[in-house]
């Protein structure tokens, strides 16, 4: 898998990260959608496809509680 990093959206807006409120310069985009025929009708009913962006803390994060979840310190 290969992961996008970008600094501004679509619009050209800079990025924000989708669960903190950080000040950041870039994001990691992630793909909400991986079923076959899901995303062909959300560009066709929005034109886009629907993304979210995390910041490297929120990554690091999320990193840490799936470490956690497995029991790994």
């Amino acid at each position: 898998m290969t992961f996008e990093v970008i600094s501004q959206d679509d619009r050209g807006a800079p990025v924000r990260c989708s669960y903190c409120a950080r000040d950041i310069k870039r994001v990691v985009v992630l793909p909400l959608t991986d079923r076959p025929g899901l995303e062909d009708r959300i560009r066709a009913a929005d034109g886009e496809q629907p993304w979210m962006g995390l910041c490297a803390y929120c990554v690091l994060d999320m990193a840490k509680a799936l470490q956690a979840a497995e029991g790994k310190p």
